[in-house]
């Protein structure tokens, strides 16, 4: 048993390690880091699975005292679990619409290295996520006081709270140039997995970045809703 142990906290050690690593390399070189790796083999969508649930904690490790801040108990364990599926359940729904797009243009990659593309490319969400830590001390409670639909005057309302602050809206600004950058390298790499061009590439990019932006704003928004109005105190 203690052997078994050891070798468990060696592999989860391990685990940790070459995250960390990728996370690097894919902010570093991300075109270069796709074409690196088998993004075709199921090894691949396992390690990327296994990054985007290292993401996906990490995102909650840095926003956890703004949850707290807000009352919402994001520190428990059936936070943590939940946060992460659900966080998990939209990042395979957006590269799945992303992979769909590309078939519609012709792309000509499998399901399985679209997803490998995207659940790597998620790193981005952790330096978007750090800048807008400002922001969300204000974006927190719009959402959970907000409608299922807000209005345009609800929206409106949100976008001028973020330039009340000049460091808010330095932050919200960087935050918003890190999440363009992030579009741009998700066209470079689907460009590669599916073998198009550029044209391609961009029709791929804008079509998923728009209908992706619609099930943000339709589906993920109220789950979201619902779950920091479950776990507020």
């Amino acid at each position: 048993m203690i052997e078994g142990i050891k070798d468990l906290i060696s592999l989860g050690g391990q685990t940790l390690e070459r995250n960390f690593v990728q996370f690097f390399a894919v902010l570093a070189r991300p075109r270069l880091f796709i074409k690196s790796i088998d993004h075709d083999s199921s090894d691949a969508l396992i390690g990327a699975a296994t990054f985007a649930v290292f993401v996906s904690i990490v995102n909650l490790v840095i926003m956890l005292p703004v949850f707290l801040l807000m009352h919402i108990r994001a520190d428990t364990s059936a936070y943590i679990l939940v946060d992460t599926v659900i966080t998990f359940i939209f990042w395979f729904l957006f590269g799945t619409i992303y992979h769909l797009c590309a078939k519609v243009v012709g792309g000509h990659g499998s399901y399985r290295s679209s997803m490998v593309a995207y659940l790597y490319l998620t790193a981005f969400n952790v330096i978007s996520g750090v800048l807008s830590v400002p922001a969300s001390l204000t974006v927190i409670p719009w959402v959970m006081q907000s409608t299922d639909s807000p209005s345009l005057e609800q929206w409106d309302s949100l976008g001028r709270s973020q330039f009340q602050s000049p460091a808010t809206a330095i932050c919200m600004l960087l935050s918003s140039a890190t999440v363009i950058y992030l579009w741009i390298c998700r066209i470079g790499a689907f460009m590669i997995v599916h073998r198009v061009g550029l044209a391609k590439g961009l029709s791929i990019g804008v079509l998923g970045g728009g209908l992706s932006m619609v099930v943000l704003v339709t589906v993920e928004k109220p789950v979201v809703q619902l779950l920091w109005r479950a776990f507020s105190s």
